[in-house]
């Protein structure tokens, strides 16, 4: 590899073997931003400390007034990429560094009404697990079904 490889040229060419489809196309985004910060676009792959990477994680945080969650998502991108490279013999060590601190880590996550009946008529609809349906309609109506967002 070439001494002079930038991480967004690697991990422009290396793409299609770390991500795919629109994860892919986000990933790529992601490192064209980090590409864009300090001298991160003539800097050779090779040449990143944790302080490098800890003064890009603090910029959309402190500057942009980001959460630190949304920083931990280039984070992944970033410790993905210099990863990719060590296990092709690319780089001779990843830069570790400390990813942001979240608080409540954990979301919770909602269905929508349309959801509920969804689930309701699959189990329904289930020779073996039809006794499910009305477990589903006990449990909706526990938790509140208020905030619909997409369950990943």
């Amino acid at each position: 590899m070439d001494e002079t490889y930038t991480f967004l040229e690697y991990a422009d060419d290396e793409a299609a073997r770390m991500w795919n489809g629109t994860h892919k196309e986000r990933s790529l985004k992601m490192a064209e931003k980090f590409d864009a910060f300090s001298d991160f676009g003539t800097r050779p792959i090779t040449k990143y400390k944790p302080r490098n990477i800890h003064n890009f994680l603090d910029y959309p945080t402190d500057e942009c007034d980001l959460s630190n969650n949304t920083a931990n998502h280039y984070a992944a991108m970033i410790i993905k990429v210099f990863k990719h490279a060590y296990k092709n013999q690319d780089i001779e060590r990843v830069p570790y560094f400390t990813w942001k601190k979240v608080k409540n880590a954990h979301r919770m996550s909602y269905f929508t009404h349309e959801q509920v009946d969804q689930v309701v008529e699959y189990f329904r609809n289930s020779e073996k697990h039809n006794w499910m349906a009305p477990m589903v309609l006990i449990a909706a109506s526990i938790y509140p079904l208020s905030k619909p967002c997409v369950i990943n």
